[in-house]
């Protein structure tokens, strides 16, 4: 495996290298085995060691429920946000806000499988439940990028350190904690980019509804401690199942008129992404009014392609899609593109009326071949034509 940086030392008077990737790869494996001991510490030593392990046999198959409970949620949501909200992808933040509240909406009816699973109700086991899957998230998403390694461990160390929390108060600043490792993304990453995120985590596949699920299941075992102090979780003494089934319904009606208040709010304000398609026929042509031009670049098994396309006429919006037979299909671009709704598949998500010429940069594996495919909408006098064109590159043979 080629690496184009390596950190050299000595040992015993003798002479050792290695590669960036088996470098980065150690420090995760330390890094994991250290959490695990921090993780396990309370199963290990401590005089509630034995409450805790019964505890813990009762209460682990919240996580694996949660996880794939929310999943589904997310996923059958995503039809009828469509069919609520026809042009949810115009309101990105709106649509993944949605999302949010289908997420609190799911854990207003998980508070009805404590009657069949009777999870415990102390505060101790939902600390180590959030702790635990903090620490899972840490490792899941740093192998998706290894920059979110940062903010992901600083989750962890505060859902650890706040995990003993019980009053109310504290429970909500313990919220607002975890959210402070995320606001530098928020706060400074571009706007286009961003809007991207939010489209791509509205409308994805089940995959990155378990990806979704995860991040968010530690903000939700916080919000079930928050329940727990209010008497809306758990067999609690003078709380019955009718009391529970009551408060759930009113839960969910006011839910539903917010949403719906929300929906009659911006029904009429709300300006399709594709309003110049539906104000004008579209055609769809045979006929090429699409330049491309393309240059590579091999660094070892490493393929950057730079691919300048240009149109002879006004262009309304871009559909990118490469393909690849490979996980990965490109290893990055300059604009947002989402490799999670498709298998084999990269997605590019660009604004409407995007720059003419385009100029597109990514790279990939330069063994495997690539196909680029690119559907454009384009303003011929008053008509808007649609045409599509696809560009093949061929992978390098190592063996030629």
């Amino acid at each position: 495996e080629e690496s184009s940086q390596y950190s050299f030392f000595y040992i015993f008077e003798h002479f050792f290298s290695i590669s960036e990737i088996h470098l980065v790869a150690l420090i995760i494996i330390l890094a994991f085995l250290t959490l695990l001991i921090i993780v396990f510490f309370p199963f290990l030593l401590g005089k509630n060691r034995f409450l805790h392990k019964e505890e813990f046999s009762k209460s682990w198959p919240l996580l694996p429920l949660l996880i794939l409970l929310n999943a589904f949620f997310f996923y059958i949501s995503q039809p009828f946000m469509s069919l609520l909200f026809p042009h949810f992808e115009s309101l990105p933040q709106f649509a993944f806000l949605i999302k949010i509240i289908i997420s609190l909406l799911f854990l207003f009816l998980i508070s009805l499988a404590q009657i069949i699973f009777k999870f415990p109700l102390s505060t101790f086991i939902y600390g180590y439940l959030g702790s635990f899957i903090a620490f899972i998230n840490i490792f899941v998403f740093t192998f998706i990028d290894i920059s979110l390694f940062i903010p992901f461990s600083f989750e962890f160390l505060i859902i650890l350190i706040t995990s003993s929390f019980k009053k109310r108060k504290n429970l909500f600043l313990t919220i607002a904690l975890m959210v402070l490792p995320f606001l530098p993304y928020l706060l400074f990453t571009d706007g286009a980019i961003l809007n991207n995120i939010f489209r791509i985590a509205s409308r994805t596949s089940f995959i990155g509804n378990i990806l979704l699920a995860l991040l968010l299941i530690p903000f939700q075992i916080v919000w079930i401690k928050i329940l727990i102090r209010m008497k809306h979780f758990g067999k609690q003494k003078g709380v019955t199942f009718k009391r529970i089934l009551i408060d759930v319904l009113m839960n969910l009606g006011a839910i539903f008129f917010v949403v719906l208040f929300i929906q009659i709010l911006i029904h009429t304000d709300t300006i399709p992404k594709t309003k110049l398609e539906k104000t004008k026929e579209i055609s769809t042509t045979d006929k090429s009014f699409i330049e491309h031009v393309s240059n590579h670049t091999i660094n070892y098994d490493t393929e950057d392609i730079e691919c300048i396309i240009e149109s002879s006429l006004p262009v309304l919006r871009y559909e990118i899609k490469i393909h690849s037979a490979s996980l990965l299909p490109i290893y990055e671009a300059n604009y947002p593109y989402d490799i999670l709704t498709e298998q084999e598949w990269a997605l590019f998500h660009l604004d409407d009326y995007p720059p003419n010429p385009l100029l597109l940069r990514f790279s990939s594996d330069a063994s495997l071949d690539k196909r680029l495919y690119i559907t454009a909408y384009l303003l011929d006098g008053n008509e808007v034509v649609k045409t599509e064109e696809d560009f093949f590159y061929r992978g390098i043979d190592d063996n030629k």
